[in-house]
């Protein structure tokens, strides 16, 4: 029964959002986040959450909003490209092992670069 609960709370824990630095290497459960500017003011943004036996979108996207809220300050931003998904790492175990992702672009709304050049720059179809 005691290593059923702490199999339990280490899923718990781990299932959290993580703001590790992935610019600076791995975490060792899985997640974090990771940045690179693109042309000043539009920002390349990954977030990933610590494996967890169910899939954690509300974190993945909690952290990738923190990150581009960070990068861009008060003045806001606008999401360009952005995915989300979940995979299991397949680690071996009695629980699944999975990662939630959240990847896309942030355009500070005081970027000198507008959003249809942003569009271009990377690649999308402007609307």
């Amino acid at each position: 029964m005691h290593r059923l609960f702490v199999i339990i709370l280490a899923a718990i824990c781990a299932g959290c959002a993580s703001t590790h630095n992935l610019n600076e290497g791995p975490n060792a459960l899985g997640g974090g986040v990771q940045t690179a500017q693109v042309k000043p003011g539009l920002y390349s943004i990954y977030a990933r959450t610590n494996w967890a036996p169910w899939s954690n979108y509300s974190g993945a996207r909690s952290v990738w909003t923190k990150t581009a809220e960070s990068l861009c300050g008060k003045v806001g931003y606008q999401e360009i490209g952005i995915s989300e998904a979940d995979y299991d790492t397949g680690k071996p175990g009695p629980l699944p092992y999975i990662v939630t992702q959240r990847d896309g672009h942030a355009l500070c709304d005081n970027a000198a670069t507008s959003m249809k050049e942003a569009l271009v720059y990377l690649g999308a179809k402007p609307k």
